[in-house]
């Protein structure tokens, strides 16, 4: 439940001036990583696969499934997301790999504040979300069980002078620190690395990214501490013709593994 998002820039020559941010919702892709999708997008949808190779070019292989992701972590799950014209999220949507919907998420907006938010699961309505900003800025959303209206949870937000999330804090009823993520940026707003805490401040997991000239992220490294797991990627990629990238190819060990493929939608 809150805000999301990740800036990957791509080689376009004109940059449009119109985009939205990916994850805009707590739970969503990339929450808070503020990943631009550029134009005026109407419509997203990210799926996963394994990546496969035929006639010496990587496509699309097996789709990837709840029970694939158990031992890649961080991967995210399949989504759809529908904003209005002004950039903000309106729904979210993730799902299986048989189309079945695990959680979904409409929200009230008015321009590019959101004011709303009801969370779905197995068509129950499970909390209802509020907003607090400072300007365009959203700092606070508390989740509301919607049966007594007590408070279930809540997240906060902290930005840096150029308007990229820094720092956000989850909360339980209690309204006492359960953990926290630190995101530190490039001059770009581009996020170099990510840092998970607990309640007591240990230090969960990192993740390290790096960037080529065109701005498109090349490597990442993830470390779980919690788990010891560690995992290397580089990246390859295929754009449309706002720019945005349609396929992004994960390596490992010079090999194809994943093959995350996206549909965007334009108003125009």
């Amino acid at each position: 439940m809150g805000i999301a998002v990740a800036v990957l820039i791509t080689g376009c020559k004109k940059e449009p001036k119109e985009y939205v941010y990916l994850g805009q919702l707590y739970m969503a892709w990339d929450h808070a990583g503020q990943e631009k999708i550029k134009g005026r997008v109407k419509e997203f949808k990210q799926t996963h696969f394994w990546a496969a190779e035929e006639n010496g070019k990587i496509v699309k292989g097996k789709i990837l499934t709840i029970k694939d992701r158990e031992s890649l972590a961080g991967m995210g799950r399949d989504m759809t997301e529908e904003y209005n014209e002004s950039g903000t999220v309106l729904r979210s949507t993730f799902f299986d790999e048989n189309g079945k919907v695990l959680q979904d998420v409409k929200a009230n907006a008015e321009e590019k504040i959101l004011t709303v938010s009801e969370y779905y699961l197995n068509d129950t309505l499970r909390a209802k979300v509020k907003y607090r900003y400072d300007g365009n800025n959203l700092i606070e959303f508390i989740a509301y069980n919607p049966i007594n209206d007590t408070v279930m949870m809540s997240f906060k937000y902290e930005y840096n002078q150029n308007g990229f999330i820094i720092k956000t804090q989850s909360y339980n009823y209690k309204g006492e620190l359960q953990g926290y993520t630190i995101r530190t940026r490039n001059e770009n707003g581009q996020v170099i690395q990510t840092q998970n805490y607990n309640k007591d401040g240990k230090l969960t997991s990192q993740t390290d990214y790096t960037y080529n000239d065109k701005g498109e992220r090349i490597t990442q490294h993830q470390q779980i501490f919690t788990t010891g797991q560690v995992i290397d990627y580089t990246f390859t990629y295929e754009y449309d013709k706002m720019g945005n990238y349609t396929a992004i190819i994960f390596h490992t060990d010079g090999k194809p593994l994943i093959y995350r493929a996206r549909e965007i939608k334009y108003y125009n």
